[in-house]
Formats: structure tokens, sequence, C-alpha cells
């Protein structure tokens, strides 16, 4: 391929002095990753600019470190950005739950509590795992766990119900 007169105005031609110093050049430039004409570049521009006796293929190594700790800094901001985006997303999303679903009010607790009631009865004895998948809707009642407790409570305090060991609850009437 011809070069075109730009290219020829910017070439410097160079030669080893002996095949041992090209092989050892060669050696440096495949060891440091760069392509030959960075590596020359780099190194000149080191001997030029009057910069510490490091080698180029360290040199290259800093400023590809450098260049990889702004790719990772920004990054990390974007995925920040986007953590707090889908914190809240998912505070509105309960907010609009709770605005749909909305808490029990009384009338629904006492039919709460009859269901609860009626689903022991029925069973004998229950583990509240199973009374919990007796529920309709389970996922629309807010806290319904600590009102399942609430209701183990009246019932036993009542005389209906007795807790066996593992957690199983028996209806005694």
């Amino acid at each position: 391929m011809a070069r075109s007169g730009d290219q020829k105005k910017r070439r410097i031609d160079f030669s080893a002095s002996t095949v041992e110093q090209k092989e050892k050049y060669e050696e440096a430039i495949a060891e440091s990753g760069m392509n030959t004409s960075a590596f020359i570049r780099m190194a000149l521009d080191l001997y030029i600019d009057g910069s510490s006796a490091e080698s180029p293929a360290e040199v290259y190594k800093d400023k590809e470190i450098a260049r990889l700790g702004l790719e990772i800094e920004q990054l990390r901001a974007a995925l920040s950005i986007k953590t707090r985006a889908n914190e809240n997303m998912g505070g509105e999303l309960r907010r609009v739950r709770a605005q749909l679903i909305g808490d029990l009010n009384q009338i629904d607790a006492d039919d709460l509590f009859i269901q609860v009631e009626e689903v022991i009865k029925q069973a004998g004895e229950i583990t509240p795992r199973e009374l919990l998948s007796q529920i309709d809707d389970p996922h629309k009642i807010s806290n319904l766990t600590q009102k399942l407790k609430d209701f183990e409570s009246i019932l036993r305090r009542q005389g209906k119900i007795v807790l066996l060991e593992g957690g199983r609850i028996q209806w005694i009437g």
C-alpha cells in the first residue's frame, strides 16, 4: 500500500545496531501490548520530556490503569444514579399498592377473624403456614402475620385453641 504524502512527512526510519538489539526491542514491544509505532513514540516522548527511568511499557500500563480507573468511576456514578432511581420507584410502587389495597378497617378485621376461626375449627389442627395459605388474598392484607398472632392470642384467651409443639395450632372449641 502506498503511503500518502502526509504519512511520508511524519515517518522516521530506524535501524537497530545489531540483530540481538532488534530482537530485544521487539520483545519489549510485544511485552508492552502496544504496536511498534506507539511504543517508539512513547519512548521518545519520555526521553525528550525527561521523564523518569520507567520503561515505556510501565508508563503505558500506568496510563491504562488511570484510564480504567476513570471509567470505573463513571460506571459507579451511573450505577449509583440507577440504584437511587430503582429505590425511588420501589418506594413509589409500595405507596401506590398501599393506596390501592389500603389498611384493614374494623369490618374487614372482623371478617378476617371469623375466617381464621373457621379455618382452624375445620382443620382441627393446623400450622401457621397452612393457616396463612387458607386466607383469601393474603398479599392484600398489611401486617397479616401480626394480625394472625393477635387472633391466635384472642382465641387462646377464649379457650378455643391450644398451641402444640412445633407451633401447631389445635382447635379445642
